[in-house]
């Protein structure tokens, strides 16, 4: 199998690879999983002015940011059902897609890896919240 690499967060673009990655046999490298750190939790509230999400435009649009942010609180509620911060649970579900090879982490310390190697763990009981996941980032993504 080969992989192509992708931004993806948890809905970000993977929703209309899937089909042709499966198609054509191949897998797709997910970059930004946690879409320029939104789905970390730390912007839950708002994006200032200084932040590199707003230096760098060109990853996520305003429609994605509000998306992300709106999406937030739930994301944070299935990160503590499953044991796991809004990152790692973020992760796990790109990780629980079968067209996803695997995901490039953007970590800038030894904490921040730590914690997105975590997601692995988390996958099994990440699983039974997918559909959820991806419907509630698809749905304000596409409105």
């Amino acid at each position: 199998m080969r992989a192509s690499p992708v931004q993806s967060s948890v809905s970000h673009r993977v929703k209309d690879l899937r089909p042709v990655a499966s198609r054509l046999g191949v897998g797709i490298v997910a970059w930004s999983p946690l879409a320029g750190g939104l789905l970390t939790g730390k912007y839950e509230h708002s994006v200032s002015h200084t932040d590199r999400l707003q230096r760098r435009p060109d990853l996520l649009d305003d429609s994605q940011r509000v998306s992300y942010l709106k999406g937030a609180p739930r994301l944070r509620e299935i990160a503590e059902a499953v044991g796991g911060t809004p990152a790692t649970v973020a992760i796990a579900a790109l990780l629980c897609e079968p067209s996803v090879s695997c995901t490039l982490v953007g970590a800038t310390c030894v904490n921040q890896l730590t914690e997105n190697l975590c997601s692995m763990e988390l996958e099994p009981r990440v699983r039974a919240y997918i559909p959820e996941l991806w419907q509630l980032f698809e749905e304000r993504s596409e409105r």
